[in-house]
């Protein structure tokens, strides 16, 4: 039995549009009703998907209005989760919209040379005899192409030809060898349509390490505001639409939640750190991020997290607990030859009166 009543439900995009899948006007574009300042005020959600088997004439088009505001709560139902990249804009832009045509003649070149390598692999002989017939040895291997007149290429096969015809052999040059440059070059400009790196993309690391770390960080200052932009947009609505269900059902106590909006703020604060980069070379990085917190330029919380995805205040107790145990046996690491001593925890002193 779930103890909690929100529940959160994912529409695809395209179950989003117009009633009836009319024309925009000037206060209904894109499946959004908007109101005289131009802000959402309900969406129209279809039924079912337009293009599913099910969605057959009109009924591909049915559905009806969900207010974003809830009119008892005054909380928002619908979350519109998209990039607004111009403004004014109302819907979105998919993703992969800039590149989807690229892709397609990837797809479509790809296919092509397939084929032309396939074709090239036959190997046809071609039997010319005076009476323009097979012979003995290969009768009826042509039967097909002697009754229909056509006389095609095939995997071992051998057509006989009419006294005077010659068969002329083409060597179209397969494989091409500018086939990988090609599809190299057009993913380039993918991954700069998509914000990515074409290492990255290929999942490719050929170059040096210099070259390798700057495709890295180059791709992880796209992920990071792309992964601020769905905490902001996504996670941190749902979060705080939880934590106050939570405290009006008084599962959580949190004074003043309702009546000061900063002790709000206070509560449903929350940081969203996600996956880690990743490294390339741990030895260096590691040793990088403890040169940066012993300047103190960098906390040993945003440390855990950019290395290890871990937050530093659930592992400190596992930490401080393996750390006084072995010194309790006393088989903690022996420092380095040279290495500072560690520090010794002196007890506090009494104030003097």
């Amino acid at each position: 039995m779930q103890p909690y009543a929100l529940r959160i439900q994912v529409l695809e995009a395209d179950r989003i549009g117009n009633p009836l899948g009319k024309m925009d006007t000037a206060t209904i574009a894109g499946g959004v009703r908007l109101d005289a300042a131009g802000a959402p005020v309900s969406y129209f959600i279809y039924d079912q998907h337009p293009g599913s088997a099910q969605a057959v004439g009109a009924r591909a088009f049915r559905g009806e209005w969900v207010d974003r505001i809830g009119n008892r709560s005054g909380r928002r139902r619908v979350l519109h989760h998209f990039r607004k990249q111009r403004p004014g804009a109302v819907r979105g832009v998919p993703y992969l919209a800039p590149v989807i045509d690229c892709i397609k003649q990837i797809s479509r070149y790809t296919e092509a040379e397939i084929m032309a390598a396939v074709v090239t692999s036959y190997m046809t002989v071609f039997i010319e005899t005076p009476e323009g017939t097979p012979s003995g040895v290969f009768q009826g291997e042509t039967k097909q192409e002697e009754e229909s007149g056509e006389i095609g290429l095939g995997m071992a096969s051998v057509v006989g030809l009419a006294p005077g015809e010659k068969a002329n052999m083409v060597n179209p040059g397969r494989p091409n060898p500018n086939f990988e440059p090609f599809i190299l070059a057009v993913i380039k400009q993918i991954g700069m349509g998509l914000g990515l790196p074409y290492e990255l993309l290929l999942k490719q690391f050929n170059a040096s390490y210099s070259s390798s770390k700057a495709a890295l960080l180059d791709a992880w200052a796209y992920f990071r505001g792309v992964r601020n932009w769905l905490a902001l947009s996504f996670c941190q609505p749902i979060y705080e639409t939880w934590m106050t269900e939570a405290v009006a059902t008084g599962r959580i106590e949190a004074p003043g939640y309702f009546s000061d909006p900063l002790m709000r703020w206070a509560y449903t604060r929350a940081a969203w750190p996600g996956d880690s980069m990743g490294s390339i070379d741990p030895k260096d990085e590691v040793a990088a991020y403890v040169a940066a917190i012993d300047a103190r330029l960098m906390t040993r919380e945003r440390a855990m997290w950019e290395l290890f995805s871990d937050s530093f205040d659930d592992k400190y107790s596992q930490m401080k607990s393996e750390h006084d145990r072995l010194q309790a046996d006393g088989i903690l690491p022996v420092p380095k030859a040279g290495a500072p001593a560690p520090p010794q925890n002196k007890p506090p002193e009494e104030p003097q009166t």
